[in-house]
């Protein structure tokens, strides 16, 4: 990201801003809004604990020295710790950072609260991860001044409906492509409006991997190409672009012109999961069967519950390890029948990993469950089959009340999953307590 100087886009935009405050501009077009919370996990956990607040935190799993922060506190970024720093790094860097671990269920509940304040102004809008979203505000807002406006009081509503420690920034613009750019332009609290006529010179400043969708290997193969700036990439033939890259090249091509016709797409519209499934770093690498195979069951028990929660069925079964040596090894078996059991799922994918031919101790255990099927009910007259599905409906409610595997099978002792911050299903979480509008939600 080119700096953020006096002189800069930024500083231009601001006058923009004020003077869009003062004068209603027809729209031709869309308005699309993006809004990203700024270091979220670390500055929900700061909002629920007072002590760790102004302080540099870390969000990460099991404080072990495995694990990486999967997001820094505003002060911690300050000091250079990033998203995706090991643990040893991080305190190499910042010897009085404070880690915290992760609780998921937290800020998905937390994301709700906020989610509500969003569609007070757009009914279409679409949730982009736990912390940000994309707002179609065209029809609802109508101009740049309301979209402004409405800005600064999603700002206002959020600290004092949600936390007062909790910032967003803002990204106005035509498309989700701009708007998303524009909202990484100034962080934290920013607020930055690009319109139609601002692309051009905006594109001249930024780098290719600011762009949503081009990353490390994207950018590499791009310059191969020749290609080193946002300007030149939407200048070069698009037939060049599509024969380096597929059907990809026509979206590059328009992506390098600030060009995105793609909507925002509603979260009751969000199609449903083309697999489930957990992976688990092991507390430390290991070559005890007991210990690999209690994971694998344990991870199993857990995809099943999901698969149970969210009325799916499968039949497609993958098993995954990654030893110590980072080598990983995959396969997948299919079912000559559905199944949403997680013993039938371990059972599985315990011989997929037994027929695994490798060197060294395991490091990651992961087992998924794909070709899904939702509201697919197969009876069965066999009184072992109708056992079991009562036990598994007694397991789930008892489980659902009192925690997870508060109830489970005794082979699990072998084995303690430590909770930990995971992004597995977010925009599902999200979508499903948005059909029930009655959801209470916890006070942080």
């Amino acid at each position: 990201m080119y700096p953020l100087t006096e002189d800069t886009f930024v500083s231009y935009n601001k006058h923009r801003i004020q003077k869009l405050l003062t004068w209603e501009v027809p729209v031709v077009g869309r308005i699309i809004m993006h809004i990203d919370m700024n270091s979220y996990f670390a500055s929900v956990e700061q909002q629920a604990n007072p002590h760790l607040r102004g302080k540099p935190i870390g969000v990460g799993g099991p404080n072990d020295g495995r694990t990486v922060v999967a997001a820094a506190s505003i002060e911690a970024k300050r000091r250079g710790v990033k998203s995706a720093m090991s643990i040893y790094e991080a305190r190499k860097i910042c010897p009085d950072i404070i880690f915290v671990q992760g609780d998921y269920h937290k800020y998905a509940c937390v994301t709700d609260r906020i989610v509500r304040i969003f569609r007070r102004y757009s009914p279409v809008m679409e949730i982009f991860s736990i912390d940000e979203v994309f707002l179609d505000v065209t029809d609802t807002l109508a101009t740049y001044r309301s979209a402004v406006k409405s800005a600064y009081e999603i700002k206002r509503a959020i600290k004092k409906e949600v936390g007062e420690w909790l910032t967003c920034s803002v990204g106005i613009a035509p498309n989700k492509l701009m708007a998303k750019l524009a909202s990484n332009m100034k962080k934290p609290d920013g607020l930055v409006v690009v319109m139609k006529k601002d692309i051009p010179k905006l594109l001249n400043k930024i780098e290719l991997d600011d762009l949503c969708g081009i990353g490390r290997r994207t950018k590499k193969n791009l310059l191969s190409l020749g290609i080193d700036t946002v300007a030149k990439l939407g200048a070069v033939p698009v037939e060049r672009l599509v024969d380096k890259f597929g059907k990809w090249g026509y979206l590059l091509h328009h992506m390098g012109r600030g060009e995105d016709e793609s909507p925002v797409v509603p979260y009751y519209e969000i199609p449903e999961p083309k697999s489930m499934g957990h992976s688990y770093t092991l507390p430390r690498d290991t070559n005890d069967p007991d210990v690999i195979f209690s994971t694998l069951l344990r991870l199993s028990e857990q995809v099943g519950r999901r698969m149970r929660a969210e009325r799916f069925l499968g039949r497609i079964v993958h098993a995954v390890i990654r030893t110590s040596e980072f080598s990983s090894m995959g396969r997948q078996k299919a079912l000559k029948r559905y199944v949403d059991d997680g013993y039938e799922i371990y059972k599985v994918a315990g011989k997929i990993i037994e027929s695994f031919h490798y060197r060294g101790a395991v490091r990651l255990v992961g087992v998924s469950v794909s070709g899904l099927v939702q509201d697919y009910y197969q009876l069965s007259f066999l009184p072992e089959d109708r056992r079991r599905e009562r036990l598994l409906s007694v397991l789930d409610r008892v489980n659902d009340k009192y925690g997870e595997f508060t109830v489970g099978r005794a082979s699990l002792m072998k084995s303690k999953v430590n909770k930990g911050v995971s992004g597995m299903g977010a925009n599902r979480a999200m979508s499903r307590s948005h059909r029930n509008e009655d959801r209470r939600m916890p006070e942080i």
